[in-house]
């Protein structure tokens, strides 16, 4: 993946590998549960990711009580 950024008046590039790995929600969600946490789901879009870079995107939000 290629990044430009503005740096003044001038572009800044960055270079670097993006690598993904889909996990199955029911996998996800069953290990964070498993581990103590209570998860929340968020839609990439409902989190104001546009056009396809958030399509078919799920965030996970895993809350521990700290009380354990």
């Amino acid at each position: 993946m290629t990044l430009f950024r503005a740096n003044g008046d001038a572009w800044q590039r960055s270079d670097f590998r993006l690598t993904q790995k889909y996990h199955p929600e029911a996998e996800v969600r069953g290990a964070l549960k498993a581990a103590g946490f209570t998860v929340e789901l968020h839609d990439a879009k409902d989190l104001g990711m546009k056009g396809d870079i958030g399509f078919g995107r799920t965030f996970y939000l895993g809350i521990k009580d700290n009380a354990d």
